[in-house]
């Protein structure tokens, strides 16, 4: 079995990206706002897409399986497909197994524990016999799903995906609409017409990343049973061969909706199965090939940002603190939810010298500078960006294989690195608050 990382997160997420009505004024949940377009002879697509998400939100327990295909088309087209099954229930309990060839990986939360896990599975021997160690961590559960998806999800198991989750953990938000609607700047009424054997209204949505495709069923409850995302973009910004004949797209198909579902105890439990090691720093995304050491002095380089300034590492008393994340984070993955963080850490901390800066590896980022530039300051992205192709800030950090390479850091202001944290939530806010602690100020709220 061999399980890519970064492959799960394009597969994963780029099927996620959700819908919209007409112009989304603004990009936070808490702030979005549709501006309507004059009234036409079709439905409006803002109230489907409202009356499906409020027909979710109604239910207590709900359970699903999902079949997505991934097709991808650079110098050849390959197309991989992954069955998930989805079960939750309210306030904590939630199951998340996806099958993948002879691997698996998921998050089971039975609502005292949680465990996130990948490798080998068991019912599916692999034809090798070699075959990888599994790995798995387990923590307390979250008190609720929200939580689950804010913090364990996105750090966790999926925090390395484009755009959002999957469309499913979006309804299971304490506010899927605002979350649909983050991104989406226009949605079309295609039409009513037949998936299979069922009528359904197909509505189509476009994004500045990426366009996307919803059919949500018409003839009875508003069930969602196909969600196809054009990938096309992402595809282009992260091969080098910017062709146009490049293009990509991942469909998830959803059959057997429950409501209310059977669920029972056994369906968000996990039992490691034999050969799986319990890792307690296990994430999903790419860690570094060697551990990043904290104490250590960075390396005495400026790193050329894509606005045409420069950040110095070592960078003396100005600036308080440098958060520096490493990885194909913007043109490749496009992860909105870190990003987002990212972002606000960034507003929040400023006025405190404290300095954001994200580094793509990918090499289509480094090949359209211009192009990312548009795209961060059309989302008001408030940190910095730079690109690292041909790698000279890995190998400045000792690091030979990039592609394997994933961290984050903050820096204080002697250039000393004081901390390494696995994500980019709660854990990140922390690290960098003990760090500001030795000048003894607050953050900005904002």
């Amino acid at each position: 079995m061999h399980l890519s990382w970064n492959f799960f997160a394009l597969v994963l997420v780029c099927s996620c990206l959700e819908p919209v009505a007409h112009k989304v004024i603004a990009q936070t949940p808490a702030s979005a706002a549709v501006r309507q377009e004059p009234a036409a002879a079709h439905p409006d697509p803002t109230a489907i897409v409202r009356k499906m998400v409020d027909f979710y939100r109604k239910t207590r327990c709900l359970e699903v399986r999902c079949e997505i295909v991934d097709r991808f088309k650079a110098d050849k087209e390959t197309t991989t497909t992954m069955n998930a099954t989805i079960v939750a229930q309210w306030p904590n309990r939630l199951a998340f197994r996806v099958e993948v060839d002879n691997g698996q990986m998921g998050l089971a939360c039975d609502g005292s524990k949680m465990w996130i896990y990948c490798g080998p599975n068991p019912a599916k021997p692999a034809p090798s016999k070699e075959s990888p160690d599994g790995v798995f961590r387990e923590s307390k559960a979250p008190d609720s799903l929200a939580e689950q998806l804010e913090y364990e999800v996105s750090d966790g198991m999926i925090g390395m995906m484009p755009g959002e989750r999957p469309l499913v953990l979006t309804l299971l938000d304490d506010d899927p609409f605002a979350v649909l609607m983050r991104d989406v700047n226009t949605v079309t009424y295609v039409g009513k017409e037949r998936l299979g054997d069922q009528l359904v209204h197909h509505i189509a949505c476009s994004q500045d990343v990426c366009n996307w495709e919803i059919w949500i069923a018409a003839d009875r409850e508003p069930l969602v049973l196909q969600v196809k995302t054009d990938t096309t973009q992402i595809v282009k910004f992260m091969t080098a061969n910017y062709a146009e004949s490049n293009s990509g797209s991942v469909t998830q198909r959803f059959t057997g909706w429950s409501f209310p579902c059977m669920a029972k105890a056994a369906d968000f439990a996990f039992s490691p199965p034999k050969g799986y090691v319990n890792t307690p720093d296990f994430r999903a995304s790419p860690r570094p090939s060697s551990p990043i050491e904290v104490r250590k002095t960075v390396p005495d380089i400026s790193i050329p940002l894509i606005d045409g300034r420069r950040l110095k590492l070592r960078h003396g008393p100005d600036v308080k603190a440098i958060v520096l994340c490493y990885g194909q984070q913007t043109g490749s993955v496009v992860n909105t939810r870190d990003l987002f963080r990212l972002s606000k850490l960034a507003a929040q901390y400023e006025r405190r010298g404290v300095r954001v800066c994200v580094v793509d590896s990918a090499i289509g980022a480094a090949a359209r500078p211009g192009v990312l530039q548009k795209w961060v300051t059309s989302k008001g992205y408030r940190f910095s960006v730079a690109t690292d192709w041909p790698n000279k800030i890995a190998q400045a950090f000792g690091e030979r294989e990039p592609n394997l390479l994933e961290f984050t850091v903050i820096i204080d202001e002697q250039g000393v690195i004081r901390a390494a944290p696995n994500s980019h939530g709660a854990e990140l806010k922390r690290e960098l608050e003990a760090v500001l602690s030795d000048v003894g100020s607050s953050p900005t709220r904002q």
